[in-house]
């Protein structure tokens, strides 16, 4: 929620920067992309925290304040300093406390003094207990500081078997997935990877988190990592986008745009953002999986049963208009016949593809398609003339 509505976060952590490499692309470029969020950290200078809040404020913008470094030096002092700083912002959304915690931490001399100190003997000893104990006073410390419900406790949990732990750390993660890690073509990796990862998120936010749900964090760019990570395509990015919202995503927020060059952003990043901020509506809608049957649900590739994850997966929802979005993924790097079984009265005869402009015909309530290799259609469905709002 942000200002008493339903709000779908669609941005990055940062923003692109142009050709030159130096300084980022102003906010009303993005806004005009689809955007309304950006993750920052905080400036040292209160002047331009204030100057660049006041213009996110003015291009309709949220803006995710980060607390990591804070978090991760025990500075309490320096996090009651940002929250206060940024509390009173009306383009807050909420403070960022964490960044894969599990990385940070698995290899430090403080874990390692955490698993053999006598003082721990019958506890756990794992990972997340030891990130509970370090960081389990944030939380609540912002909501002194801040009780606005609006303004949200954000973290990005890195292993999925720690999602369900580590949730009531935070109100809302940010879980990630880069499945073009040590790739050398488009779809070589296991993209349906994110399809299991936003899964295991979206069940620990509803039964640890309180429904609050979660935001997904895919991956784009193309300055620096060229040696672990090849920078996505235009298609490996949308599916990264909206693959995650099959599962229940209430917004995608990418990293990282200050990776990323603006010739890039707008071959890569802009024509997903914008795809994106056209379906937003339809994506903070009623939610109707029940009535959709995606074919085909095997598990048809090696990958596909290690992480019982169906060859296509989908979601239905319905607009306040009475309009509804099938949004259906591909989780194979081949293309597949899909049939899709509806179980929705009063509908058009045939449905506009959003994506590429073209128009299906819905017989009998099945659409029929072939979906590229992970390939994503959202087919928008009018309800038919003579059926009432």
């Amino acid at each position: 929620m942000r200002r008493g509505t339903p709000f779908f976060p669609i941005g990055a952590y940062g923003r692109p920067r142009p050709a030159s490499g130096k300084g980022f692309i102003p906010l009303a470029t993005v806004r005009n992309e689809g955007w309304n969020t950006v993750l920052i950290s905080v400036p040292k200078d209160t002047n331009e925290f204030r100057q660049f809040m006041f213009e996110a404020e003015a291009e309709g913008f949220g803006v995710i304040l980060e607390l990591g470094n804070a978090v991760k030096q025990q500075d309490h002092d320096e996090v009651v300093r940002l929250v206060t700083l940024g509390r009173n912002c009306p383009a807050t959304l909420g403070f960022y406390i964490f960044d894969e915690p599990e990385n940070v931490y698995y290899h430090s001399d403080a874990y390692k003094e955490f698993v053999t100190s006598p003082r721990n003997i019958g506890k756990s000893r794992d990972i997340g207990a030891f990130i509970i104990e370090k960081t389990s006073w944030v939380r609540p410390l912002i909501r002194e500081l801040d009780p606005a419900i609006e303004h949200y406790v954000f973290m990005c949990i890195a292993w999925p078997t720690y999602y369900n732990k580590l949730q009531p750390l935070c109100q809302v993660n940010m879980p990630n997935e880069y499945p073009t890690k040590g790739t050398s073509r488009e779809f070589e990796g296991p993209h349906a990877s994110i399809v299991y990862d936003a899964r295991v998120a979206a069940k620990a936010a509803f039964e640890k988190g309180r429904g609050q749900g979660f935001c997904y964090t895919p991956f784009a760019v193309n300055i620096g990592l060229s040696d672990r990570y090849r920078y996505p395509t235009v298609n490996e990015f949308r599916y990264s986008c909206f693959a995650p919202i099959t599962q229940g995503a209430m917004g995608i927020v990418f990293w990282a745009a200050y990776r990323c060059k603006l010739a890039y952003a707008e071959e890569v990043v802009f024509p997903v953002t914008r795809e994106l901020d056209g379906l937003k509506e339809f994506f903070l809608g009623e939610w109707l999986d029940e009535k959709v049957v995606f074919e085909p649900h095997d598990r048809s590739s090696k990958l596909l049963k290690k992480l019982d994850v169906p060859a296509v997966s989908g979601c239905l929802r319905r607009r306040n208009d009475g309009k509804y979005l099938l949004l259906v993924v591909n989780n194979t790097p081949s293309s597949v016949d899909a049939t899709l079984h509806l179980d929705i009265k009063g509908i058009n005869t045939s449905a506009r593809e959003f994506i590429s402009g073209r128009t299906v015909l819905i017989l009998s309530g099945i659409i029929r398609d072939n979906l590229a290799p992970y390939g994503v259609c959202a087919y928008v469905i009018d309800r038919a003339a003579d059926t009432p709002n």
